[in-house]
């Protein structure tokens, strides 16, 4: 039996994730929507939640220009 270690992937992704202020049920609501978006790799949960933070960030630039106008 082949002992799978993910050491350097929990550093690489999670680790890495949990340092620039994501919280881990928004990592766990990342990785659902990706499960169900049939996204399967790391590389595509890190696009899809960069995908997430641009979106969130036009929504709250929306929301700032909206107050200023």
């Amino acid at each position: 039996m082949i002992k799978e270690t993910l050491t350097k992937e929990i550093d690489l992704y999670i680790v890495g994730w949990l340092n620039m202020g994501f919280e881990n049920d928004m990592l766990l609501m990342v990785a659902d929507n990706c499960f169900k978006s049939t996204i399967r790799t790391l590389e595509g949960v890190t696009s899809h939640k960069l995908e997430l933070v641009a979106a969130t960030i036009r929504a709250f630039h929306f929301f700032l220009h909206s107050f200023t106008l």
